[in-house]
């Protein structure tokens, strides 16, 4: 008989939104994170903010794990990874193994995969951009900080830029 049970693997923003949204539909969640924490790489990485509505990242994340946290069709398993999985359509056999090597068997009718993503260093992967070579270039989560800390400035100087000058997507096509 095929289970109802959906797995979410990822506890970042997408995860939890998926989590609420199949809840809201009365179906059992089980929420695999690898951290020890949910909320992802904008909690990791101390975001600012999160798009489309420029809602502080920190509570915005708290907002959306309150709304799973208590519910009871939603089982947080958190430093927990999925280490094999078979089966079909409505019938899949899923293992997972926390960190404490705690084995555990699920069955599920439906995965989602929400495992998020890690930061492109644009000087160690290409050494382009001049990332190493100038103190004023900045990734993004160079950025987030400053926001965060309402103090974006450049490091050179300390002093607030004139001008800021934004590239998108770097690393976003390289193969590796």
């Amino acid at each position: 008989m095929p289970s109802e049970t959906v797995l979410i693997i990822g506890g970042g923003p997408a995860g939890l939104y998926a989590a609420r949204g199949v809840a809201d539909l009365g179906l059992p969640v089980v929420l695999v994170e690898k951290r020890e924490h949910l909320g992802g790489t904008p909690m990791a990485s101390y975001y600012a903010s999160l798009t489309p509505h420029l809602e502080d990242a920190g509570t915005a994340i708290t907002r959306m794990v309150n709304e799973i946290s208590n519910d009871p069709l939603v089982e947080i398993l958190l430093q927990t990874r999925v280490t094999s999985g078979q089966g079909d359509l409505g019938d899949f056999h899923i293992t997972v193994v926390s960190k404490s090597g705690e084995t555990r068997e699920l069955r599920v009718g439906s995965i989602i995969v929400a495992t998020g993503f890690d930061h492109f260093d644009p000087g160690r992967e290409t050494q382009m951009y001049g990332y190493y070579e100038f103190e004023d270039v900045l990734t993004l989560v160079d950025a987030e900080k400053m926001l965060k800390e309402k103090r974006f400035v450049r490091p050179s100087t300390g002093e607030p830029p004139k001008r800021i000058c934004f590239i998108q997507c770097v690393g976003s096509r390289d193969r590796r």
